[in-house]
């Protein structure tokens, strides 16, 4: 009859109703979850995410270089005291290593012309020196520093390579990397020395290209250098 319908149509309705208010409070499984990512790559390039510090100090066996090195240096020719100094030793024990007939050759090695210029305004070049038995070879200049290197396939080269890379900005100081299959990506505090820095990630190939992947962070600051 209509009465005995009626009773089970509100049977099942509240069946219905209990179901739905158990799927809500029931916890939901979030394993298969995807985290939302608010930096999307550029390039095809992903974000790093296992990230490592570069080293405050470098070897000579950090290096693969692609010509024989018993120890090389970066310097720093100060143009108004006519003066040339040590800016990065790699590294210090194998210069101690060094005859002093070999440390006196370097020493009588010098240039007025680098891959890079710092201690502006008064602008200093940098330069690298390098020794193998008594042979000592300047680097004057990108194509040279290049050269030495060779492929950039090493955390110090691809260092070096980036910290001298003022095409890309005025002062940069690479900050962490990871390695890829062509390059490594790398986290940089880069400097224009007036009013403006930032950090950047970016991509460097074992040739030496450095791309642009994203901007991570600008600010502005009062002044110049």
């Amino acid at each position: 009859d209509m009465n005995t319908m009626f009773q089970r149509t509100m049977k099942t309705l509240l069946s219905v109703w209990l179901l739905m208010g158990l799927m809500a409070c029931s916890p939901t499984d979030s394993s298969d979850e995807q985290p939302l990512n608010d930096a999307p790559p550029q390039n095809g390039v992903e974000v790093p995410s296992g990230k490592t510090v570069f080293k405050s100090a470098y070897a000579l066996n950090d290096f693969n270089l692609s010509v024989p090195s018993s120890y090389w240096e970066t310097r720093l020719f100060d143009t108004q005291e006519n003066a040339h100094s040590v800016e990065r030793r790699f590294g210090v024990q194998e210069y101690t290593q060094l005859s002093g007939h070999q440390q006196s050759l370097l020493a009588l090695k010098t240039s007025s012309a680098g891959f890079a210029v710092k201690c502006r305004p008064a602008e200093c070049p940098v330069y690298g020196v390098s020794i193998h038995n008594s042979d000592v070879m300047l680097l004057t200049n990108k194509a040279e520093l290049k050269e030495f290197l060779g492929d950039i396939d090493t955390e110090a080269e691809a260092f070096v390579w980036l910290s001298y890379a003022q095409d890309y900005q005025q002062r940069m100081t690479p900050m962490t990397f990871e390695k890829t299959s062509d390059g490594y990506l790398v986290e940089l505090n880069w400097d224009t020395e007036c009013q403006l820095k930032g950090k950047d990630l970016v991509k460097v190939t074992h040739d030496g290209r450095i791309e642009k992947v994203r901007e991570i962070s600008r600010e502005t600051y009062e002044g110049c250098v």
